[in-house]
């Protein structure tokens, strides 16, 4: 984000889900620009994505937010991100990184971490991996990727989401409504053989999840794409919801095909 120009009209936030499930190409190409940025990270909840994307209005001129989304989204807890600082970073504000830098110096956090950001920028067969594209997004290998057991069996539906991020959901439609952004939020599903054993206290979580999202989305005015409502073969993925670049690019297609059959026009 540091090394891109700050023209970006159409953002992506959000968790993993957003940056591994959501293909930059097909974006563009649907959206018809090149103003696209995605700024996901790891662990992002509905708490911290409309932290972020406030602070990220203060640095683009957001016209439209992307947000691709599962249950675990709504079950996360909180980050502890200095907000202020990473904007004044990103705004190019030398004298506060400096003097943060020098406040927080530690010579074994920075020896170690130089270390692992090697790692995870040359792992590309594991869930680490963080070479981003050009835009931001992270699409892992389609081939020879190692797969976790618990991971691949784990779809997160034994709970149901927080009531506190179905709020903060609704913030940011509400947020993005009364700004004039167009937000387009993009149900992630789960993989094939998960999504016909679902037992009927995690079909009932699901449902009860779509639905409030559904009446978010649409009460603010905002689209709402459900993938659910068709079976993703358990090749097109990583583990239960994150999607190798084949599953992403298919996903990112069928929310654009979905749109346009729904009669929703994207703004240029």
């Amino acid at each position: 984000m540091k090394n891109r120009e700050r023209t970006a009209t159409t953002v992506a936030i959000g968790s993993s889900m957003t940056q591994n499930n959501l293909h930059s190409e097909t974006v563009i190409s649907n959206l018809h620009t090149r103003n696209y940025l995605n700024t996901s990270s790891w662990g992002m909840s509905m708490h911290d994505n409309f932290v972020f994307l406030k602070s990220l209005c203060d640095i683009y001129k957001i016209e439209r937010v992307l947000i691709v989304s599962n249950i675990i989204d709504f079950q996360q807890t909180d980050k502890h991100i200095d907000i202020p600082f990473v904007e004044s970073y990103l705004k190019g504000n030398t004298c506060e990184v400096a003097k943060a830098f020098i406040e927080h110096f530690d010579l074994k956090y920075y020896t170690r971490n130089l270390t692992y950001a090697k790692k995870v920028r040359s792992c590309d067969k594991d869930y680490e991996y963080l070479k981003y594209d050009r835009y931001g997004a992270v699409n892992f290998r389609t081939d020879s990727f190692n797969i976790d057991k618990e991971r691949w069996e784990n779809d997160y539906l034994s709970n149901p989401g927080l009531a506190q991020h179905y709020q903060y959901l609704d913030s940011i439609a509400a947020y993005c409504k009364v700004n004039g952004i167009e937000l387009l939020f993009f149900q992630s599903p789960e993989r094939q053989d998960l999504a016909v054993h679902l037992d009927s206290l995690k079909s009932n979580n699901l449902k009860q999840h779509l639905i409030k999202i559904k009446h978010i989305l649409e009460t603010n005015n905002q689209t709402f794409v459900d993938s659910n409502e068709k079976l993703w073969q358990d090749t097109l993925f990583t583990d239960a919801i994150h999607f190798n670049k084949m599953g992403s690019q298919l996903f990112t297609e069928f929310c654009f095909d979905k749109m346009k059959q729904c009669g929703s026009s994207v703004k240029h």
